[in-house]
This record gives C-alpha cells, sequence and structure tokens, in this order.
C-alpha cells in the first residue's frame, strides 16, 4: 500500500512540475497572441498569428490592422516580440521572470512627433501587476557625479524618452529623445548635460539603473 501511495504521489508531483513547465515555456510570441483586446485593440487574434506567420516565414506582408494601417512583426525571440503597429506607433512585449510569476512589459511608443514610450505590466493572467513603476525623469539623465551641481538648472519640463527591452539580459534600454524636441535656441539650460542613455532594471517595484552605458 505504501508502495502504491509513493507511485501516486509521484506521478502527481510530475503532472504538477509538468504544467508549471508548460506555463513556464509560454513565449512573448503566445502572450502577444493571448493578449485581451484592451492591450491590444488594433489587432484582433487572428490578425496576430497572421503577422507571426508571415514572420516566421520571412514574407514582408503586412496586416492590415482596425484603423487600416499596416502592422507587422519585425523581430522575435523567447522573451521579447517587437511590432510595427502603424507608421508612427511600435510595441513591445517583453517577459521577465520575477519570483514565482511572470511578469509582462508591455512597451509603446509613438511618434510625437519626438519618440515617447510608455511601459505596462501585467501579471502572467493578463491583469495589471500591482507595481507599475515610474518612467525616468529629466533628472535621472543628469550624471550622478554632476547632480549638486546642476541642482538649479533650468531642467526640460517633460523627459521624452524611448524604452526597449534587451532580450539578452532582461534589462530596459531608455534612450533620451528630450534634445529632438528643442532648437538650439529654445533648449533649456540643464538639457545638454543630460545623458544619452541608462540601463536599468525593474525589480518587481520601481526600476533601477544599472550601467551608465553613454554619458555624452
Amino acid at each position: 500500500m505504501k508502495m502504491k501511495l509513493s507511485i501516486k504521489a509521484a506521478l502527481a508531483a510530475m503532472c504538477v512540475a509538468a504544467a508549471a513547465g508548460n506555463a513556464l515555456a509560454r513565449t512573448a510570441a503566445d502572450f502577444f497572441t493571448e493578449a485581451p483586446g484592451s492591450v491590444l485593440p488594433l489587432l484582433d487574434r487572428n490578425a496576430r498569428l497572421d503577422m507571426i506567420d508571415y514572420f516566421r516565414h520571412g514574407l514582408p506582408t503586412t496586416t492590415t490592422n482596425l484603423f487600416n494601417g499596416s502592422s507587422k512583426v519585425l523581430s522575435e525571440s523567447e522573451n521579447c516580440i517587437d511590432v510595427q503597429i502603424s507608421r508612427d506607433a511600435s510595441l513591445q512585449i517583453a517577459l521577465l521572470q520575477l519570483k514565482n510569476d511572470t511578469i509582462i512589459a508591455v512597451i509603446e511608443t509613438v511618434l510625437t512627433p519626438v519618440a515617447d514610450s510608455g511601459i505596462t505590466f501585467y501579471r502572467s493572467d493578463w491583469s495589471p501587476a500591482p507595481k507599475q513603476p515610474a518612467m525616468p525623469a529629466a533628472s535621472d539623465f543628469i550624471p550622478k557625479d554632476r547632480r549638486k551641481e546642476l541642482k538649479d538648472a533650468e531642467m526640460p519640463p517633460t523627459a521624452y524618452i524611448r524604452a526597449s527591452f534587451n532580450s539578452s539580459d532582461g534589462s530596459f534600454d531608455f534612450i533620451n529623445t528630450t534634445p529632438a524636441y528643442y532648437t538650439a535656441d529654445s533648449a533649456p539650460e540643464g538639457l545638454a548635460a543630460m545623458r544619452h542613455s541608462i540601463a536599468m532594471r525593474f525589480d518587481g517595484k520601481r526600476f533601477i539603473e544599472i550601467t551608465c552605458p553613454d554619458e555624452k
């Protein structure tokens, strides 16, 4: 009897492990196709499946979205998919493993006309994640060793930032596109001191800077 119970317990454990493994095996493309309409209102599920199929077969074919624009998949990896939604809008769906759950980062970038991004985090069931961190501010692009010197400098009231996910290490790159918004005569004093880019990680609560890849 004990042997039978042990076998049953082992089989049950194997089934649970297999189910967990299948959940973790879901790729960014899977989440892209399964995303609710509230997240991807311009593309229904069949359109998304077509886009993935075209991309994987190396076809240049685009898919017409609900605004009659042209959409297509630009790149795909296990944990990230890049999509051109229209001429002026693009989207990334990226997967992050935090604790016992998969967190989905949806990065939307629009030309305003300066490229500007927003990031929304979801749980694996597409419910909003409890922590929605703020995007970097203009002051975050000031080198740390100059912040005291520039604490009273005029800074741009709004920072325009293009965000992207780095599928190789799970970090986020934030590119400062604010300079493109100004002419030489209208630029705030602190604009010249802002770094071109910063790299950060999401720790489940906030973005934390990890590198300073470009100080220009």
